[in-house]
């Protein structure tokens, strides 16, 4: 079980580009060139991440939190803006299979490196 501040610096490095040096606002590209704002860090706690679409954004956040097996980083995801309603439904089911695949692998990546 990793401790929070181990969580905090890969979760960080994974979104923030270069570690914990970026600041709300910064605007990164993730390896598939999809990018995506920085909008809100509380270091050690969460990353709320902006993804826009046409008329629309995703507004993720990832939160780390102590529970009684180690630390858990939880997903929130919110679908804002004027096609947000129809948005939801044609790709609700992707986002929630790949935030699976996705938290799933940096667990592994987590578990690997501890």
């Amino acid at each position: 079980n990793a401790k929070k501040d181990l969580v905090w610096k890969a979760l960080s490095q994974k979104y923030l580009d270069k570690g914990l040096s970026q600041k709300p606002g910064y605007v990164a590209t993730d390896k598939k060139g999809v990018k995506f704002k920085v909008n809100k860090v509380v270091e050690n706690e969460s990353i709320e991440i902006i993804w826009y679409a046409p008329f629309s954004k995703l507004v993720f956040l990832h939160k780390i939190e102590d529970s009684f097996a180690g630390t858990n980083v939880v997903c929130k995801v919110k679908l804002k803006g004027f096609f947000a309603f129809i948005l939801k439904f044609l790709i609700f089911n992707k986002i929630k299979s790949y935030l699976k695949i996705s938290l799933k692998k940096f667990k592994n990546d987590m578990e690997i490196s501890n």
